[in-house]
């Protein structure tokens, strides 16, 4: 609603949100924080891409928070070609503040690291191939993240994948999305509830079942297999 009303003023608000550690986040956001956050930003803030920097720097931030962070000025170069030097200087910024700042756990993230080059060959910021390489020299981007060295030069300078320039959903498609994804837990959840009532309880095994294969027949004797019945208590 913010984002459809261009509540500009939010955005500090937002951020605030973005601040708080990974399990509230994970609670009241859930996939939205890769999925949807990065749109909001992508509105809110578009004008202060020093707010945003200040905010992938800030120590402490979740990885996922700080991520969506980045898709958002990615996107932003995306769909504004003419600001393209503007936002390269944005990353030029942040990942020489990560290399002079290389011994401190605190602030550096492997993992944001790794997933802010993704975003760069979405970009294909050709501009930074220098800093990229300074980065693994490093050890500061994670290759389970982004690929190895060698991959990902490979992938910056190559024609052939064309940039993903996102669409931002209009309000109506927002508000369906987010009834589809209510509908598909209610359903979930209406099976485990199923399931649970129809479990049946057996005696606890000996210890030396508990080299069971996952699925093997459970040796209680049931016929479930070893993970749907005891195996529930080992695996």
């Amino acid at each position: 609603m913010l984002s459809e009303l261009k509540a500009y003023e939010a955005l500090d608000a937002v951020l605030d949100l973005l601040r708080q550690d990974e399990k509230l986040l994970d609670y009241w956001l859930s996939d939205g924080l890769t999925e949807d956050v990065w749109k909001i930003i992508f509105t809110l803030g578009q004008d202060r891409l020093d707010i945003l920097r200040d905010f992938i720097l800030e120590e402490g931030n979740d990885t996922y928070a700080r991520t969506s962070i980045s898709q958002a000025v990615t996107q932003i170069a995306l769909h504004f070609p003419e600001r393209r030097e503007e936002v390269i200087q944005w990353y030029y910024i942040i990942l020489n503040y990560f290399l002079e700042h290389k011994e401190s756990d605190g602030i550096n993230d492997t993992s944001l690291i790794g997933l802010m080059v993704c975003d760069l060959l979405e970009l294909k910021a050709y501009e930074l191939e220098e800093t990229i390489v300074k980065i693994y020299q490093s050890g500061l981007a994670d290759t389970e993240c982004a690929g190895f060295l060698d991959e990902v030069l490979e992938d910056l300078h190559s024609k052939q994948n064309t940039a993903d320039i996102r669409k931002l959903p209009s309000i109506e498609e927002v508000y369906k999305h987010f009834s589809d994804w209510e509908r598909s837990i209610e359903r979930k959840s209406k099976a485990i509830l199923k399931n649970e009532k129809n479990r049946i309880d057996y005696p606890s095994l000996p210890v030396i079942y508990k080299n069971t294969g996952r699925n093997e027949k459970c040796p209680c004797g049931s016929g479930q297999k070893f993970k749907k019945c005891h195996g529930k208590n080992f695996i």
